[in-house]
Order: structure tokens, then C-alpha cells, then sequence
């Protein structure tokens, strides 16, 4: 009977927070969820046929809401993925003023139409403009920042073709790589690393993209780590749908 190092994993979200001296306030960054501002789609996914998309903000507050809207190329090399300012895409308007309960349009369109050979991966990134404090203000606010996926599909594409590897990482880390030689992105909703029983090893929630011919490594936090050689599963959630993959530890 072989022994295994027991294991556990906790996932923590990351924040941070950004201090002004000069006029003593702090910013915080809140996630999507925030009901402050309504964005729909979420997610979109143009045709091949079509080289534009719109989106719709609500602003649920009872005061104004001012963003600003960047437009970024999304690029992932095997290990981290990056986002730079886009010249591809054209965004209407760039700066958006809603007031309180309205609805406010902005669109999206890609330079050159819409032939292309290949996915093209966006991201939308909304930022509060927050007005001035108030005179003596020294309390905390918040200041919105929403991201949204944005997917130029083309005309011909292979089907997303997910590959997975496990390896030892530092610091008590493991780490999943997420590749994928499809024509189309691919979404995992979590990660569960475990042993063949099903005990758990370490875990990632969120949602994670490896985007067409890229990919992405996911650290997942555990308190010791399997020896070298290790059979292990990984288990996801793929559209929807778990599933469950052998590796070995590398």
C-alpha cells in the first residue's frame, strides 16, 4: 500500500489597493460582480461574417457614473498571458457619462472588416472616472474596474483542442498548463487537482481561458507537494461540463 502526502488548497483573490497622499483617499479595485454597473453581454463572441458588437451599461447608482473604456489585445504565451493597447479595435465612445438608472451603448468594431484567419482575443477594460473628494475627505471609496472578454471568431476554425500538464512548482505551489492547439478559445470554469481516489491535492476557482494556439499556467496552492512521477487527475469544468483528465507530475 503506497503513502501519499495529504494536501489542501485554498483559493485567495488578490487585491490591492492604491494610496494617494496628496489627497488623502484610497482606491479600490472591486470586482466584476459589483451592482453598481450593469454591463451585458458579458462575454462576446463575433461571426465570422460580422465585424462589430456592442455593449449595453446601466448604471444602477443614483449618481452619475463616468468610465473610461480601453481596448487591449489579449496574448498568451504558454506561461503568462498579457494585455496591451489595442490598435485593432475602435471603441464608441471612449469615455462614457451615464446618469443615475440610464443605459448607455458602446461599440465595438475591428480595423479591416471582418475576414480574418485566426481567433483574435480582446479584452474590455471599464474604468470609474470618480470625481474630485470632497474638501478634508479622508474616508475610503471604491472605484469600479470591470473586465469582459471579446472574441473575433474567423471565417474557418478547428474546434477548441485543450491540453493539460501538472508540474512541481515553489513554494508549496502546483501548476496546471492549460494549451490549446484549437482554432477557438477554450473556458474552465475551476480546477481540481487530485489523486486517482478523488482526494483533493489543490484547486483554482475563477474562470480560465487558453486561447487559441496559446495557454497559460495556473498555480494552485496546496500545503505540500506530490514526489515527481505522481499519477494525479485533473478535474474541470468545460462549458458546463466537468471533466476528468489523467497526468503525471512532471
Amino acid at each position: 500500500m503506497s503513502m501519499r502526502p495529504a494536501g489542501s488548497a485554498t483559493a485567495t483573490a488578490r487585491g490591492f489597493r492604491r494610496w494617494l497622499p496628496a489627497l488623502f483617499f484610497v482606491f479600490l479595485v472591486v470586482p466584476a460582480a459589483a451592482p453598481a454597473l450593469e454591463i451585458q453581454p458579458v462575454l462576446a463572441e463575433v461571426a465570422a461574417n460580422e465585424s462589430s458588437t456592442s455593449f449595453t451599461l446601466r448604471n444602477r447608482r443614483d449618481t452619475p457614473l463616468r468610465l473610461q473604456i480601453d481596448a487591449l489585445d489579449w496574448r498568451q504565451d504558454g506561461r503568462d498571458e498579457s494585455l496591451t493597447p489595442s490598435v485593432e479595435l475602435i471603441v464608441v465612445p471612449r469615455v462614457a457619462s451615464i446618469a443615475p438608472g440610464a443605459s448607455q451603448r458602446v461599440r465595438v468594431a475591428l480595423r479591416g472588416g471582418g475576414d480574418r484567419a485566426r481567433e483574435r482575443a480582446h479584452r474590455l477594460v471599464f474604468r470609474e472616472i470618480p470625481p474630485p473628494p470632497e474638501p478634508g475627505f479622508t474616508g475610503l471609496r471604491t472605484r469600479l474596474e470591470v473586465s469582459v472578454p471579446v472574441f473575433f471568431l474567423p471565417a474557418h476554425a478547428s474546434p477548441p483542442a485543450p491540453a493539460f500538464r501538472a508540474q512541481r512548482g515553489e513554494d508549496g505551489t502546483l501548476l496546471v498548463t492549460l494549451a490549446n492547439q484549437g482554432g477557438r478559445h477554450a473556458r474552465f470554469s475551476s480546477l481540481r487537482l487530485t489523486w486517482p481516489d478523488g482526494a483533493l491535492l489543490g484547486e483554482a476557482s475563477g474562470v480560465f481561458y487558453a486561447l487559441a494556439g496559446g495557454g497559460r499556467q495556473v498555480p494552485l496552492r496546496t500545503h505540500s507537494l506530490p514526489p515527481a512521477g505522481s499519477e494525479l487527475r485533473l478535474v474541470v469544468v468545460a462549458d458546463g461540463r466537468e471533466e476528468s483528465h489523467p497526468l503525471h507530475l512532471e
